[in-house]
């Protein structure tokens, strides 16, 4: 069962960030006003699948002739591994999100943003700074990090 995007005071919301924005534009200037927790979780743009055909030939290659801890090796992982993207005017919008809702005391964010850089965190830094009522922030990312340059 998918949890209502706003209710008791919380925000609560998976998905894309068009889609939140969306919602979030549907929501009272009273209502944010009553806001208390956002609970965020935004995907990427998928830039790259998970190779399951790689995976699997690493799997079977490590049991016979290579060692198994090629597969922690950067490069077998960014092969193997899915990539994402979040881009940076979503974290600006984020960072608007989190603005107009002056009450709000938790904000958990969870991104999967493969290009992860300290420009993108400064952006939702801005405001949370501003805010004397946030007490708890919490903030993963929940992709494999890839080099900038590759991008």
């Amino acid at each position: 069962m998918v949890p209502p995007f706003f209710a008791n005071g919380c925000i609560t919301y998976n998905g894309t960030l068009p889609q939140l924005v969306l919602q979030f534009n549907n929501l009272t200037p009273d209502e944010k006003l009553q806001v208390k927790q956002l609970n965020l979780a935004i995907d990427g743009d998928t830039i790259q699948e998970v190779a399951m055909c790689c995976l699997c030939l690493n799997l079977m290659l490590g049991c016979f002739i290579f060692p198994l801890f090629v597969m922690c090796c950067q490069c077998t992982r960014e092969v193997i591994s899915a990539a994402a993207d979040v881009s940076v005017e979503a974290y600006a919008t984020l960072d608007g999100i989190i603005g107009q809702c002056p009450n709000v005391g938790i904000v958990s964010i969870l991104v999967n943003d493969s290009f992860l850089d300290a420009n993108k965190a400064a952006l939702l830094e801005r405001n949370l700074m501003k805010m004397p009522k946030v007490i708890n922030f919490g903030f993963t990312n929940c992709a494999f990090p890839r080099d900038i340059e590759f991008k």
